[in-house]
C-alpha cells in the first residue's frame, strides 16, 4: 500500500471515527503503527479536512 492509498483510507476514517481516540485506535491496528506514527500521519490530514469543510460551510451559507 502506497502513501495515497493510505490517506485515502485515514480520510475515510477521519470523516467516520466517532471520537479522535478511536481514529488514533483504528489506525493504529490497521497499519500496525504507535502512537507518533498515528499522529503524524493524521494531524495534517484532519487539519485539510477542517479546512475544507470550513469552505463548504462558507460556500453553502452564501448560496442560502
Amino acid at each position: 500500500m502506497n502513501w495515497i492509498e493510505i490517506d485515502k483510507f485515514l480520510n475515510g476514517l477521519i470523516y467516520a471515527a466517532k471520537s479522535e481516540d478511536q481514529l488514533y485506535k483504528d489506525a493504529m491496528k490497521k497499519f500496525n503503527w504507535n502512537r507518533k506514527q498515528a499522529e503524524d500521519a493524521i494531524k495534517p490530514l484532519q487539519s485539510r479536512a477542517n479546512l475544507t469543510h470550513l469552505a463548504d460551510a462558507k460556500k453553502s451559507s452564501k448560496k442560502s
